[in-house]
């Protein structure tokens, strides 16, 4: 088990927008950038609109759904609101079987990833990065599909920043496994409010002010692919002395056969060049990456993914052991409750998932 933290090239001042005068717009989901906070002084659906996310946050449901039925002429971001909204509030007959999910076909979808929030001004993040990742011509080549709708609970999904003593995001497991036991997915990617991006297993966390670039960054870690930025303690230590990464080769001593002995256990081809990568700078091993370039692994912000990273992350995702699924962070929480009934539940469908 891994805790993996991205790293920005850029210092970013992020301010926090009141959130009743303020909201997310969607009408440009297609762009490069984040949904821009409109002016609520601009129009009055747009203040209901406001004012209709703020009785949510405070749990006040029907009444924000209310509001967002009286807005006439509604623009696509009151739709959006009120399709999760109406969703969420309608009668169902279990807390488990709401008809969320879309069946993939598992030869084109490796990895199926479904989108998880409790947080109302996460959804509209969610939904950016959902559109962002299906416009991504970089990523076309990847086996790795996401859910058309994103799961959204603001009474079952409860995550915190340091809800496991380490500073990290984490959710009440046993909730969020209830809750999603009926789905389809092989791995999650967890939208909170306030906390540190990282990747345990098969699920993602990622809080409000991370971007599009960080989720890319994390989602080649669901892939076994390690940062290519100076690691630390014992991290530094789990890494460097582990096996070699899709993206990182690891040696004691520089030696002239590095890049033979890396090509012979892979199908990338026979004219890769090493390049010296910071991965192990505070530790005895040399890292080794097969670009020279800065990479997305080592600045996120980047952007750059080198044309075999996308060919050793494609050979990953057809090994199914080298991408633990989410159904293991469930098995391992039971098994540590001494829930063998629940814990095998999660195994099996961890079974399922490896013969994909």
């Amino acid at each position: 088990m891994m805790w993996r933290v991205a790293k920005s090239l850029t210092f970013i001042v992020v301010a926090f927008w009141p959130l009743c005068s303020m909201f997310i717009s969607l009408s440009s989901l297609s762009g490069n950038n984040l949904p821009i906070p409109q002016s609520s002084h601009s129009t009055v659906p747009t203040l209901n609109l406001a004012q209709a996310l703020k009785l949510w946050e405070k749990g006040k449901f029907q009444d924000s759904l209310n509001l967002l039925t009286q807005i006439e002429n509604p623009k696509a971001e009151v739709r959006f609101y009120r399709r999760y909204f109406e969703q969420f509030l309608q009668p169902k007959p279990s807390t488990i079987a709401s008809p969320v999910s879309f069946a993939f076909d598992s030869k084109q979808c490796a990895q199926q990833i479904l989108f998880v929030t409790g947080s109302v001004y996460s959804l509209a993040q969610a939904e950016v990065f959902k559109s962002k990742f299906v416009n991504d011509q970089r990523l076309k080549s990847l086996s790795i599909c996401i859910q058309p709708t994103i799961w959204f609970d603001p009474e079952k999904v409860r995550c915190k920043e340091n809800l496991s003593q380490n500073g990290r995001l984490a959710c009440n497991m046993p909730q969020l496994a209830k809750s999603l036991k009926m789905q389809s997915f092989t791995h999650l990617v967890i939208f909170a409010d306030k906390g540190k991006a990282n990747v345990h297993n098969g699920i993602m966390f990622l809080d409000k002010q991370d971007t599009y670039d960080v989720f890319v960054h994390e989602l080649a870690h669901f892939s076994g692919f390690v940062d290519e930025y100076p690691l630390r303690g014992e991290l530094a230590n789990q890494i460097c002395n582990g096996v070699n990464a899709p993206n990182v080769v690891f040696r004691k001593v520089r030696g002239n056969n590095v890049d033979k002995d890396w090509q012979r256990s892979t199908e990338l081809g026979q004219n890769i060049h090493f390049s010296k990568a910071r991965t192990c700078d505070n530790h005895a091993v040399q890292a080794y990456k097969m670009d020279k370039n800065m990479t997305f692994m080592e600045y996120h912000d980047v952007g750059y993914i080198p044309k075999l990273y996308l060919l050793a992350w494609q050979q990953q995702l057809r090994k199914q052991q080298n991408s633990p699924s989410a159904h293991v962070n469930f098995a391992q929480y039971y098994e540590s409750q001494n829930n063998q009934q629940e814990s095998q539940y999660w195994r099996t469908k961890y079974q399922a998932y490896l013969k994909m």
